[in-house]
């Protein structure tokens, strides 16, 4: 891959290493995860400490359901 940067006066031909289809993925599963994790920051700001210590035991109790 390449982009062309003008630089003054004349153009200049910049390239840059291909990504692989591997790379690419990780990189787009670790914007999806941190755009996840922001959005789950929010939500969980509204329960108290207490009440997040209990999540566990609440997901305990719903698989039993």
């Amino acid at each position: 891959m390449f982009r062309i940067e003008e630089i003054g006066s004349y153009y200049e031909v910049v390239t840059f290493p291909e990504q692989t289809l591997e790379d690419a993925k990780a990189a787009k599963l670790a914007e999806i995860n941190g755009a996840c994790d922001g959005i789950l920051k929010d939500a969980v700001k509204t329960y108290t400490d207490t009440e997040m210590m209990t999540f566990d035991q609440q997901i305990s109790d719903a698989k039993v359901l």
